[in-house]
């Protein structure tokens, strides 16, 4: 299927043969080579015999050369109690001279055997110029050929003869059986060997796949030649016969030469199905074995499922992650960082009846211990943490380029086309994979190995210098026991309204609220703070940082944290307003462990660089002298310094010149950690979330977390709001005339608040009173208001209107006749309806934006209003009665509790 796949038929332990065929290793591969070609060639496919298949892949080189390959579709694993290592020893048979007529059809079409010897399979394709070999595992018996074009027609005799009618000579079978036997004894002096084998015990116990392929000694001297007959008629029969054909070839011509050979072969036992359970190991199974030897051999591994399945993609994609190259994490952290191993690697074994995940190590045997330990933490943490983005996308980079490089030569064509064919008799296996492939996201790669790789399910196998193994399992299985509890007791308790929540290492909470609607998700990290906070010297921190905040942190710089997160069409930008300040980020689902990583670092430890801060405050400074140019900000910010004596709203938020003048890098990372602790923040998130993941993430990057200490309490006093009419008048050379009508509110957690919402609904709006009266009916205005603050103190209620000079007095006065008649008057039923169906209205759109549904869940639990107070919005916006709102009005927008601001030109009168 892959380079890993191949590699996998070829550990001495799995597989066996005369030579091992390879291809292109992973280390030789380059990440960055492109996707598969749209339109590989096709195969053809000719059903023959009974059962078998001829697959020709013509290509259209004139020279070249053609690969030649007979799958046999039956290894160790299709041995019966008797026959352990039948099928190794019979493919040595394979290469013994054997009796035949010469080349063409008839040699292998059913003559008998001993009519003449002198046939060799190796000799008699070198003769043709090409070379031979084969490969035993446990799902087939392989022999490959390759030749110069031109030759492969006597390179079909040569091949299907001897393979399809061996002949086997008992004293030859003898002697080869002896040959084995010092097989079997290289591959027992080889600790690697020894290792996966043991290993393999460890994790398919009863199964054929526990077996070693190349057998034991007893079991192969006591075969004979009956037996590797009958062996032979049963598995190279025609339902598990496939001829492969790959080069400038004649696809009937390739038919017509091999099909008698086919034809002559019995039907033969079928494939059998699929008898591997499909699930992880129940418990861990650990193996120590002492040998003569200098270092430890570290395996570990886990069950897999099979390809091309969801499952088995995300489990290859771990092993590129986990151990393949110096970026993977086994290398970085385990070699190069805790410096536990000398090596280490991870790799994917497909096979037909179940595939594994399995890690190699090498260690000094006193750092076995430890060093499985870290070893399984970076595994367990791939079941709880999601992968970065650019580890996803490394792995399918080098995932894709394998279909590249096995297109490169003939043979390495055939053997693709074969691997499909014997993992799951399907040539198009190949696009069935990389659909898979491109169809992960880092969250359901995260779910899929949570499954596959729990501590509990890896199977072990260590060899160790005699004198080292004592107390060593003991040792293993403690340092199996934290990685199965590395979690450190997050607990995600779920309300009644679906809503997930925990309290992070450090006293972060977090909020998750999972919509699945559209692929995306937004998230708030909130304090209370913000303008509030601040005192007369630091007017505009708050906003200054929430301005630089997402600018460059601890982790990583301003440009390459902008590149990141635009690079992923998303968001990530500091808030400050009134009461709160934080961070809030949008972004598509795949990105969400990204993004909020990177809100997680900046919250921490955001620089505040001076060059940065330079830039901004020159920035805010020119805004701050251009607001000079607009009478309407001008007028609010009049108002609002009248209106809120003695309190911090009084301030505009972005500071003044003096006080950005003062603002230094190190005086805003102190008032950040003072005001702004991570550990009291609250982080909500909605949409398409992996919640399992995210807060594994979290609890992760949070580790290492300190309590944050209480807040500050906030040190300045209630407002002071003026005793009586309040007129500010500042001349502007203007057009207009603005006016400002700002009057003492609520705070946020008045329950008088839905009323003051339905008694700004029926004065503004486009069918609001102020509106109708001001400009539908007297054309006084382009422009007017009424909108309301509230705040943790205090609130206010400001109407704003805009007009020429001379028309300003009356527009003054038939806004405070509305004003008035709002008071005095018991609105009516229908237009009660409509401010109550407006809001409502809102509401219900803002519903659909996951950042809206974020920010209500931090907001509201920030300031212990009930995570979900925003959800009774409706039914207390039902209930305000009209005497409610009329009652209320009489209360706010009291004359003798006015603030009036008026900028423009001759605007006193």
């Amino acid at each position: 299927m892959t380079g890993a796949t191949v590699a996998s038929y070829h550990n001495p332990a799995l597989c066996a043969g005369v030579v091992k065929p390879s291809l292109l290793p992973r280390d030789a591969m380059k990440p960055e080579v492109p996707s598969p070609p749209a339109d590989p060639p096709t195969p053809q496919v000719t059903a023959v015999g009974r059962g078998s298949q001829i697959v020709v892949l013509p290509t259209s080189s004139a020279g070249g050369v053609v690969a030649l390959q007979l799958w046999i579709m039956g290894g160790a694993a299709a041995e019966g109690p008797q026959e352990h290592g039948c099928a190794h020893l019979l493919e040595h048979m394979l290469f013994k001279p054997h009796a035949g007529a010469g080349a063409g059809a008839g040699a292998g079409a059913g003559e008998g055997e001993g009519e003449g010897w002198g046939h060799d399979l190796a000799a008699d394709i070198e003769g043709l110029g090409g070379d031979v070999n084969a490969f035993t595992s446990h799902d087939e018996t392989v022999v490959h050929v390759t030749v110069p074009a031109g030759r492969h027609e006597a390179a079909i005799d040569a091949l299907l003869g001897p393979v399809l009618r061996p002949t086997l000579d008992p004293e030859i079978l003898a002697r080869e059986a002896e040959v084995v036997v010092e097989e079997i004894r290289q591959y027992r002096d080889e600790p690697g060997a020894r290792a996966t084998q043991t290993l393999m015990e460890a994790l398919y116990g009863r199964h054929p796949y526990a077996r070693p392929v190349i057998g034991t000694i007893a079991a192969v001297r006591g075969h004979d030649a009956g037996r590797l007959r009958r062996f032979h008629r049963r598995i190279y029969a025609g339902r598990r016969a496939r001829l492969l054909v790959v080069g400038p070839v004649d696809p009937r011509a390739v038919v017509a030469r091999a099909r008698p050979f086919f034809d002559a072969l019995p039907r033969g036992a079928p494939l059998p199905a699929v008898d591997l359970a499909d699930t992880p190991l129940a418990r861990p199974r650990v193996r120590v074995r002492e040998a003569d030897v200098h270092e430890a051999h570290v395996q570990l591994a886990w069950r897999a499922p099979v390809m091309p399945s969801a499952p088995a993609c995300a489990l290859e994609v771990a092993s590129i992650v986990l151990g393949y190259g110096e970026a993977s994490r086994l290398e970085r952290r385990v070699r190069r960082g805790a410096q536990q191993v000398t090596d280490v690697m991870a790799s994917f074994l497909p096979s037909r009846h179940g595939s594994a995940l399995m890690i190699v190590a090498h260690t000094d045997p006193s750092q076995v211990p430890d060093a499985v330990g870290s070893i399984l933490a970076e595994v367990e943490r791939l079941t709880r943490v999601p992968l970065e983005a650019h580890e996803l996308a490394r792995a399918r980079a080098v995932l894709h380029s394998d279909l590249v490089y096995r297109r490169e030569t003939a043979a390495g064509h055939a053997h693709a086309l074969g691997t499909n064919l014997s993992l799951a008799d399907d040539l198009s296996l190949d696009e069935r994979y990389y659909a898979a492939l491109g169809e992960l996201s880092v969250a359901s790669v995260r779910a899929q190995l949570a499954h596959w790789l729990p501590a509990t399910g890896v199977a072990a196998s260590v060899l160790v210098p005699r004198g080292e193994g004592k107390g060593l399992g003991r040792s293993l299985a403690a340092a199996l026991r934290p990685a199965s509890r590395r979690g450190r007791g997050l607990r995600l308790r779920t309300d009644r309204h679906g809503v997930r929540s925990a309290t992070l290492p450090g006293g972060l909470r977090l909020l998750v609220r999972v919509d699945r609607r559209v692929p995306m998700a937004a998230g708030w990290m909130l304090w209370p703070g913000g303008l509030r906070r601040e005192d007369a010297r630091r007017q505009g921190a708050s906003s200054m940082m929430a301005k630089l905040v997402t600018r460059g942190c601890a982790a990583i710089d301003a440009d390459a944290l902008a590149q990141e997160i635009e690079g992923e069409a998303a968001s990530l930008d500091g808030f400050s307003s009134r009461n709160t300040a934080g961070l809030h980020f949008e972004c598509m689902a795949g990105s969400v462990p990204l993004v909020l990583r990177r809100a997680i670092d900046c919250a921490r430890a955001p620089r505040f660089a001076a060059a940065e801060l330079d830039e901004e405050r020159r920035v805010v400074l020119q805004e701050l002298q251009a607001q000079q140019d607009e009478p309407a900000k001008l007028a609010f910010a009049r108002a609002y310094e009248r209106l809120y004596r003695g309190h911090p709203f009084r301030w505009r938020r972005s500071g003044t010149p003096a006080s950005l003048r003062r603002m230094r890098s190190l005086g805003l990372r102190r008032a950040w950690a003072q005001w702004y602790p991570l550990g009291q923040a609250v982080l909500a998130v909605s949409g398409d979330v992996d919640v399992d993941g995210l807060s594994g993430m979290l609890e992760e990057l949070l580790a290492d977390q300190e309590p944050a200490a209480p807040l500050l309490p906030w040190p300045g006093a209630a407002p002071r709001p003026p005793s009586g009419p309040v007129q500010l008048w500042w001349p502007k050379a203007r057009e207009q005339a603005h006016l400002v009508m700002a009057m003492p509110g609520l705070s946020f957690t008045d329950r008088r608040a839905p009323a003051l919402d339905v008694l700004m609904a029926v004065l503004g709006g486009q069918a609001g009173r102020l509106f109708m009266a001001l400009r539908e009916a007297e054309g006084l205005v382009y422009h007017v208001s009424a909108s309301s603050n509230e705040g943790i103190d205090a609130g206010d209620v400001t109407v704003y209107a805009a007009s020429a000079p001379a028309r300003l007095p009356r527009a003054r006065q038939v806004l405070e006749a509305e004003l008035a008649r709002v008071c005095d008057e018991v609105v009516g039923g229908e237009e009660l309806g409509r401010a109550k169906a407006l809001l409502l209205g809102q509401y219900t759109m803002g519903l659909e934006h996951h950042g809206r549904m974020a920010s209500y869940l931090a907001f509201n639990e920030a300031f212990g209003l009930g995570r979900h107070d925003h959800l009774r919005y409706p039914s207390r916006v039902a209930r305000v009665g009209a005497r409610a709102v009329r009652t209320l009005a009489r209360q706010l927008l009291d004359p003798s509790r006015r603030v009036v601001a008026i900028v423009g030109p001759d605007a006193k009168g």
